[in-house]
């Protein structure tokens, strides 16, 4: 029997789920970074091992896994780019799977992409399942090809969290899934996925914090901070020449903010608000914004693990 994968291949980092022969499912989470062009590692002084890995996906070459420096995920057509599939299949090497296993693969794409209107777009759907069946080469002495998945699927994102979530008790309810660029939202009402009040948002998500946190260190210290913006956004810290600074005012108000114009936008989907016995985060979004969107809404909860939450969701409904 062939593996099951399921991959969220957002622009901060790829969420990796595994189903193994066994019914064992086992979860990796791995950043999204990649330059172009074949460049050195950083090696391990303990066993001599490097930290990426050099590929090549379509006709170009690229390094995977450089966690100092990384190009932009943010642009148009991401979904597609030939880097996009490098970095999946680094990921799903880096999850322990062999180059001659045989697995099938499930994928995502925001509900913005996936619907065209009130339909499927079945373009789309077609090319991302297409784009994963693709080669990727590790490149070193010699070209190894990658496993390739056999068959992929794809799935909206947070529809099928809200197919598979739910009780007795909740009767209207939403899913808001707060990626790193997007913003997807389900609502079930009464029992079914009410798609008139399911929507997308494109460059709402995590990164919208980060850009206004970083507009803001940079204001109070004058200096680039491009590098190092994203591990200070966690930390909520910042080390410059040795000194090591809280951020946690510059947070707090980033977050506030991109918080404030994710809310709105969300409530223009609802349509109304009031009716959701429960709205569930997920994404990596949940751990930053729950604090600020329960001001607004009360009945806000977080789920049990966001980051993991659509590919457990895509693993379900590819069966066995």
């Amino acid at each position: 029997m062939a593996l099951k994968i399921a991959v969220d291949d957002g622009y901060g980092n790829v969420k990796v789920a595994i189903r193994d022969e066994n019914g064992k499912i086992t979860k990796h989470i791995i950043p999204t970074h990649f330059i172009p062009g074949a460049h050195a590692g950083n090696m391990n002084p303990q066993d001599g091992s490097f930290d990426t890995m050099v590929m090549r996906s379509g006709g170009d070459l690229f390094t995977v896994g450089d966690a100092n420096r990384h190009g932009p995920t943010e642009f148009e057509n991401f979904a597609l780019h030939d880097a996009n599939r490098a970095i999946v299949r680094f990921a799903i090497h880096q999850a322990g799977v062999p180059d001659d296993a045989e697995y099938d693969l499930a994928v995502g794409l925001p509900i913005a992409r996936y619907f065209a209107g009130d339909a499927q777009n079945n373009e789309a759907i077609a090319a991302k399942q297409q784009h994963h069946l693709e080669p990727v080469y590790r490149v070193a002495e010699t070209e190894t090809p990658l496993s390739a998945p056999r068959h992929t699927q794809c799935f909206p994102q947070s529809v099928l969290v809200a197919m598979f979530s739910g009780s007795e008790d909740v009767e209207n309810f939403a899913v808001v899934d707060i990626g790193h660029r997007t913003t997807d939202v389900t609502v079930v009402a009464n029992g079914r996925v009410a798609f008139a009040r399911c929507g997308g948002l494109m460059d709402q998500g995590v990164s919208y914090a980060q850009k206004n946190y970083r507009r803001a260190i940079e204001a109070r210290f004058k200096l680039n901070f491009e590098a190092s913006v994203e591990k200070s956004f966690r930390s909520k810290q910042l080390r410059i020449s040795g000194t090591r600074y809280d951020m946690t005012e510059e947070w707090n108000a980033a977050v506030s903010s991109s918080g404030e114009a994710i809310r709105q936008a969300v409530e223009e989907i609802f349509r109304p608000v009031i009716d959701l016995d429960e709205i569930l985060l997920i994404g990596g979004g949940a751990y930053v914004y729950t604090d600020v969107l329960a001001k607004s809404w009360p009945q806000i909860k977080q789920h049990d693990d966001p980051i993991f939450a659509n590919v457990l969701a895509w693993l379900n409904a590819m069966g066995d």
